[in-house]
């Protein structure tokens, strides 16, 4: 686990279609074929639609709040992933705020506390290798029980897949895949 520089990640993701828009002090992630010729990029997003920020043509599939963590684990085994990012909307502050108490005696994150406390007030994702992929569904448990809308919410970003994930505490998953096949595959999870 290692906090990474946010420009120049975003940079070196650029070629799996990796985009990013900015509203106010929030960062959008998505994927685009703009930098990834081939690239079919599709939209899934689990709990409740949402018209003013949904993804055009976006799959909806409805999905309980409290199931999206583990929805979240679920995509990442399915799709076999091994390297994620996990990159706040805001700013880590509040994240690990929050989720301090809730992974006070996890090994793992108790190997990154001290570092993460050098990354507050950054969006410098944290990347998460297979020993620690089981963090991004206790991070996203601790963030649906006691975050806020928008203040808690983040990314993970695969670093070697066209695929990346919106976790929003009001209870959304948006899961973008780089074309209709995977696409296919994620939504059956639910």
């Amino acid at each position: 686990m290692e906090f990474i520089d946010y420009k120049s990640f975003l940079e070196s993701l650029k070629p799996l279609g990796l985009t990013v828009a900015s509203e106010g002090d929030t960062v959008r992630f998505s994927l685009t074929e703009k930098y990834a010729p081939g690239l079919e990029p599709r939209a899934i997003v689990f709990g409740e639609a949402d018209v003013a920020v949904d993804p055009p043509n976006a799959r909806v599939i409805a999905k309980e709040k409290d199931k999206l963590p583990e929805l979240l684990d679920s995509v990442i085994h399915k799709e076999h992933l091994t390297d994620v990012a996990i990159c706040p909307l805001r700013e880590w502050g509040p994240i690990v705020d929050l989720v301090a108490f809730d992974l006070a005696t996890d090994e793992h994150w108790n190997d990154i506390d001290a570092e993460a406390a050098l990354h507050l007030r950054t969006r410098n994702p944290l990347v998460l290798d297979s020993p620690d992929l089981r963090l991004v569904e206790k991070i996203a448990a601790s963030v649906l029980a006691g975050g806020e809308p928008g203040a808690h919410d983040f990314a993970v970003i695969a670093l070697a897949s066209p695929i990346m994930m919106t976790f929003e505490q009001r209870g959304r998953l948006t899961v973008w895949c780089g074309n209709p096949a995977m696409a296919d595959v994620v939504a059956r999870l639910a």
